[in-house]
């Protein structure tokens, strides 16, 4: 905005026939303004639904929309639980997901989730025994998904993590700061994952 902003002070000052060149350039930088600005909305990433499978393979969860959502209701009717699941979803070593209705009921844990304008699932098992992602979707109705969608594609938490991380755009491999510490895993820091990145 500053550059167009000295430009127009500029075309002021300047002769007629110079004027045409530096609306030509303004017109340039507005046109790499917006070009930019769509690159940096297509980086984003957001959440399109927090939800769960429960023991009948029903989905329940909360659809949200891009930008800022407000989340209301009375107490107890598991709010602070979409934060828990959505840790938990993110490989949490914890399941802090308030013991209850939710708890209970729950086989799979998941996030609909936008990285880069594509779709993905992650998904986690509410006894902790596999992770999911799943690439390459598409969703017209979250309501008709079918547990079976995770099938054939289940990892460890570890493993999970680092996947997370590579679809996260986290691609250090190690943060030993020397040689010994990479040979001797136990000196070294090992590789960071995306909960590395939770507080960011």
């Amino acid at each position: 905005q500053n550059v167009a902003d000295s430009m127009e002070e500029i075309d002021s000052d300047l002769p007629l026939e110079n004027s045409g060149l530096i609306q030509e350039q303004k017109q340039q930088i507005s046109e790499i303004r917006v070009e930019l600005q769509t690159n940096i909305d297509d980086m984003k990433t957001y959440i399109k639904f927090i939800g769960l499978f429960d023991k009948h393979s029903r989905v329940h969860g909360v659809t949200l929309d891009k930008g800022l959502n407000l989340i209301t209701g009375k107490s107890s009717t598991g709010k602070s639980s979409l934060i828990e699941i959505f840790d938990f979803c993110m490989a949490s070593s914890e399941d802090t997901i308030p013991h209850g209705v939710i708890e209970d009921n729950a086989v799979t844990f998941f996030l609909w989730i936008n990285i880069k304008n594509a779709d993905y699932l992650l998904g986690r098992d509410a006894n902790r025994k596999n992770c999911y992602i799943v690439s390459n979707l598409e969703i017209e109705n979250i309501k008709l998904l079918t547990p079976d969608v995770f099938d054939d594609c289940g990892y460890t938490l570890n493993d999970y993590k680092i996947q997370l991380g590579i679809l996260f755009g986290i691609d250090a491999e190690n943060t030993a700061e020397n040689v010994e510490q990479f040979k001797d895993k136990r000196k070294g820091a090992g590789r960071p994952t995306v909960r590395n990145m939770m507080p960011f």
